[in-house]
């Protein structure tokens, strides 16, 4: 495995429109990534809001919440 700074040696001895490329596929990963992550999050949230263990709330409860939370007071 090799360390992040040789890693980091290594692209920078690509060329620039390779580096570019890295970058871009980088960038299109994580954001797959976060793709997935939300999904799967989404899906355990819809079975608990389906088997009642979460329930529907407005927008300025889950602020008071966070509010409260963060022990901070609502603006």
């Amino acid at each position: 495995m090799h360390t992040f700074d040789e890693t980091l040696d290594a692209v920078m001895n690509l060329s620039p429109q390779e580096r570019e490329t890295l970058v871009e596929i980088l960038e299109q990963r994580r954001i797959e990534e976060w793709r997935k992550e939300t999904a799967e999050m989404v899906k355990e949230n819809t079975a608990l809001y389906k088997t009642g263990q979460i329930l529907p709330q407005t927008a300025d409860e889950v602020i008071h919440k966070l509010h409260a939370a963060l022990d901070t007071p609502d603006e």
